[in-house]
């Protein structure tokens, strides 16, 4: 993956960004604090700002613009979902 192409929102809730993590279906995001890529480009790891809410569903997506290597971008948009406890 290009590293280059991996993007978060530093700034604001705006979604902005080629990963977003959003518990209101994107209306906005959550803030990110700090990433970290390893593991030669493969993991990506990003930290919010604060702390998520306690048993809330959240929704990851990885948009388009993001790139491996080569620079292909992805197909489609891809979406993971997960709940904090």
């Amino acid at each position: 993956m290009d590293a280059s192409t991996v993007q978060a929102n530093y700034e604001n809730t705006q979604p902005l960004g080629t990963v977003q993590l959003s518990s209101d279906s994107f209306t906005t995001v959550v803030r990110m604090a700090s990433a970290e890529v390893s593991n030669e480009n493969k993991t990506h790891t990003f930290w919010p700002i604060m702390d998520l809410d306690t048993n809330t569903t959240y929704q990851i997506k990885v948009t388009t613009g993001v790139q491996d290597v080569a620079g292909n971008a992805m197909e489609r948009e891809h979406y993971s979902y997960f709940t904090t406890q």
